[in-house]
């Protein structure tokens, strides 16, 4: 998750989003880890019911850095602080 949230993750204004080429499957069992980690998070579809990104709130994002802080390698905590702001 901490590689997935450097690479893929960001700041929309209010929420959090990750977004990638990933199946429907893929989308779920990564908002399922989120929501068993307890950050609240959602998978939008398009209107074509196809899975097109991953919603998390603004709280949500801030457990979700405590979280995987620990496990961000020392040169990639600016990145961590960065996406944090």
């Amino acid at each position: 998750m901490t590689a997935l949230w450097l690479d893929q993750g960001r700041i929309l204004g209010t929420r959090g989003q990750i977004k990638g080429r990933y199946t429907e499957q893929e989308y779920e069992a990564i908002a399922g880890w989120l929501t068993d980690n307890g950050i609240r998070a959602m998978v939008h579809h398009n209107q074509h019911e196809a899975p097109v990104e991953i919603c998390l709130r603004k709280d949500s994002i801030a457990t979700l850095i405590q979280l995987i802080r620990p496990l961000t390698h020392a040169s990639m905590k600016k990145n961590l602080r960065r996406k944090q702001n």
